[in-house]
């Protein structure tokens, strides 16, 4: 009877210790394609395919379909209205496209990026920068 209790709660400690790890290992991902050039903090990328992938609560990846090169871009929580479908939202500022947030799921809350160095820049000569949305899946 000791054995089995012994049994049990090893048992009891890896079943806890086994689903808080695979909270943590969540990740979302969704695929979109880019009609345009974009700016991710320093990086810019080529108009193409991406798979963009929550590696945690802050950081997120942007990597090419096409040849795998990717980038990292630490992000903050942004929304909290109704639940919208997933997306990337750009801000156009002339000519240039910068990443400013990304829906994973259908979710009230997505991820919001801060504005590049390049984008401040812009936004400095009071040019209100346009929004673009593209579908994600």
């Amino acid at each position: 009877m000791k054995k089995l209790s012994v049994v049990l709660a090893i048992a009891m400690v890896l079943f806890i210790g086994v689903t808080g790890l695979s909270a943590q290992a969540i990740r979302y991902t969704v695929r979109a394609t880019v009609p345009f050039s974009f700016t991710v903090g320093r990086t810019t990328l080529p108009a193409g395919d991406y798979v963009f992938t929550s590696l945690n609560d802050n950081v997120i990846k942007i990597q090419s379909v096409e040849d795998n090169k990717s980038t990292l871009a630490l992000t903050g929580s942004v929304g909290g209205g109704n639940p919208v479908d997933p997306k990337l939202v750009f801000h156009r500022i002339e000519d240039r496209y910068f990443l400013a947030q990304v829906y994973l799921t259908y979710s009230a809350t997505g991820r919001g990026l801060s504005a590049s160095s390049a984008e401040a820049k812009l936004l400095q000569s009071q040019v209100t920068p346009q929004v673009t949305i593209i579908a994600a899946k």
